[in-house]
């Protein structure tokens, strides 16, 4: 089934048209000049404009489409995040009921993945809770012990996002994985700030991808 817009529109700074999908996403960055507007609903209001263009290059863009299990789906956004000197792609997609879900790209491998609520009483002071309950995640029936913890940095923003940081702005990234294979992350940029996602481990070529129209950014 095909992912039908919501509305276009047109950036006010490079006539760029484009279309959206989601009344739920907050932001919208042109991918062609990077500029921010805030978003209520399908209506746009400039915001700012980011200095640095994107370079990092991919399989997936703003405007793919795939089919994953039967489930047609579409890359509406994303948010980009540096570890190691390397880069984390977060590619937001919308599918034929506006239900929206992750597509996770680290170097070499995907996730499928969607937000989960938390309680975010239970995560403070986490590593302490960590190291005395054996690296069992706190407060979720399915156990998962702790892979890793690494340290990340905001990069940019592209397309129709919920959210969107200040340039090098810095967070923890907990990796926790259980005994089916199934992943939980959770992204601490604060105390009070954190987001989870429920993941699994997916090959590329199980995402179906196809080709779409051309927007200068990493075509495939």
């Amino acid at each position: 089934m095909a992912i039908r817009a919501l509305s276009t529109s047109t950036c006010s700074n490079c006539k760029q048209e484009f279309e959206l999908y989601s009344r739920q996403t907050d932001f919208y960055i042109c991918p062609q000049c990077i500029q921010v507007y805030t978003k209520q609903d399908l209506n746009l209001k400039f915001s700012a404009k980011y200095i640095r263009k994107p370079d990092t290059m991919s399989h997936l863009q703003i405007g793919t489409e795939g089919n994953i299990d039967g489930r047609a789906f579409k890359v509406i956004g994303c948010l980009v995040l540096i570890f190691e000197e390397k880069f984390i792609q977060l590619w937001r997609v919308v599918d034929s009921d506006k239900q929206m879900d992750w597509i996770i790209q680290f170097p070499g491998y995907f996730l499928e993945a969607r937000f989960t609520e938390i309680n975010h009483n239970d995560y403070k002071d986490l590593e302490l809770k960590l190291a005395l309950s054996g690296h069992n995640l706190p407060g979720l029936n399915i156990s998962y012990t702790l892979n890793c913890i690494t340290r990340y940095k905001y990069a940019y923003a592209l397309g129709e996002v919920n959210m969107i940081m200040e340039e090098n702005d810095k967070g923890l990234l907990y990796l926790f994985q259980s005994h089916k294979g199934q992943q939980f992350l959770l992204f601490v940029n604060s105390a009070d700030s954190m987001t989870a996602i429920n993941a699994q481990h997916r090959e590329l070529s199980e995402f179906g991808l196809s080709k779409t129209k051309e927007l200068g950014l990493w075509s495939i």
